[in-house]
C-alpha cells in the first residue's frame, strides 16, 4: 500500500521540484503557458476522454451531488471560522471550499486510480468550475459571473464530448492524434508550473496560510467520508471524490481575490502553503481510496 502511494507521489513531486528549481534559476513567466493549458490542452483532454467512452450520466448524479455537498457544507462550516483566521469571509469561504482539481487533482487521480477514474474527475472539474464561477465569484464580488462560465472552453468541450459519447460517434483519426498530443502536454506542464509558483510563497502571511491550508482539506475529507458511507458510489467515483476533498485551494482563487481587491496576499498564502501541505493530505486521500 505505502509503496504504491510512494509510486504515485514520486513522479508528481519530481515534476513539481523541476518547476521550482527551474523558476529559482530562470524566473520564467508561466502566465502564457497556464492560459494555453486551461484554454486548449484541458478542453482537449476533456473532449477526448468523454467522447472515447459511453458515459452514463444517471450514474454520475449521486457522485456530483456528493461533490456539491462537500463544497457547500465546507463553506458553511468555515464561514464562522474566518474571523478566527483573520480573513474576510468573502475571501476565506470560496478559497477553502474549492480545491485545485486541474493541476493537482487530475494527475493524482490518474496515477493513483487509473484511467477509469479520469472520467468522473473530469466531470467533477467542470461541475465544480460551474459552482465556482457562479456561487464562488458571487461571494467574492457580490454577483455571480454567468458570462465567464458560458464562455469557458471547459463547458463546451464537456458538452461536445458528451454528445459524441451519447451518439457513439468516433473522432476521425486525422483529428484524434493531434487532440491526443495536445492532451498529453497538460498534466506534466501544469505540475511544472505549479512548482514554479512556490518561489512566490508569501511567508509574511504564514499563520493564515497554515490555518487555511490545513482547515480546507481536513473539513472536506471528513465530509467526503460521510458522503461515501451514505451514497452508492462506484470505486473510481469514491477515489475521485476523496482526492478532490484532499486538494489544496484552487490557484484561481488568488486571481479572483486580486481582481476584486479582497485580501489577495492572505488568499495567496492559503493557496501556496496549502499546496505544500498537500504533500500530507494527498497521500491520506490515496490511502483511503486504495483501502
Amino acid at each position: 500500500m505505502f509503496l504504491k502511494i510512494g509510486l504515485v507521489m514520486f513522479p508528481l513531486l519530481t515534476l513539481v521540484g523541476m518547476g521550482f528549481l527551474y523558476a529559482r534559476r530562470v524566473q520564467p513567466d508561466f502566465s502564457g503557458v497556464n492560459r494555453l493549458c486551461v484554454d486548449v490542452c484541458l478542453p482537449a483532454l476533456i473532449f477526448s476522454s468523454l467522447s472515447s467512452k459511453h458515459v452514463d450520466l444517471g450514474a454520475q448524479v449521486p457522485f456530483l451531488g456528493a461533490a456539491t455537498v462537500i463544497v457547500l457544507l465546507c463553506g458553511a462550516i468555515v464561514w464562522p471560522l474566518s474571523r478566527w483566521a483573520g480573513v474576510a469571509p468573502r475571501a476565506f469561504v470560496p478559497t477553502l471550499a474549492i480545491g485545485n482539481l486541474g493541476p493537482v487533482g487530475l494527475p493524482v487521480t490518474l496515477l493513483a486510480l487509473g484511467p477509469d477514474a479520469l472520467t468522473p474527475a473530469l466531470l467533477l472539474l467542470v461541475w465544480v468550475n460551474a459552482i465556482h464561477f457562479t456561487l464562488g465569484v458571487g461571494i467574492m464580488s457580490g454577483k455571480p459571473d454567468f458570462i465567464s462560465m458560458l464562455k469557458s472552453p471547459l463547458l463546451w468541450a464537456t458538452l461536445l464530448g458528451m454528445l459524441f459519447s451519447a451518439q457513439r460517434w468516433a473522432i476521425p483519426e486525422a483529428l484524434a492524434l493531434p487532440i491526443q498530443m495536445v492532451s498529453s502536454i497538460l498534466i506534466p506542464m501544469m505540475l511544472i508550473s505549479m512548482g514554479a509558483r512556490f518561489i512566490h510563497v508569501p511567508w509574511r502571511a504564514w499563520r493564515v496560510g497554515l490555518i487555511g491550508g490545513a482547515l480546507g482539506p481536513s473539513v472536506r475529507i471528513a465530509i467526503a467520508i460521510a458522503c461515501i458511507s451514505l451514497l452508492p458510489l462506484a470505486p473510481e467515483q469514491r477515489g475521485a471524490l476523496l482526492v478532490f476533498a484532499a486538494l489544496p485551494s484552487a490557484i484561481i482563487n488568488f486571481l479572483l481575490a486580486d481582481k476584486f481587491r479582497i485580501e489577495a496576499e492572505n488568499v495567496a498564502a492559503i493557496v501556496l502553503i496549502g499546496h505544500l501541505l498537500s504533500l500530507v493530505f494527498l497521500p491520506i486521500a490515496v490511502y483511503l481510496s486504495l483501502a
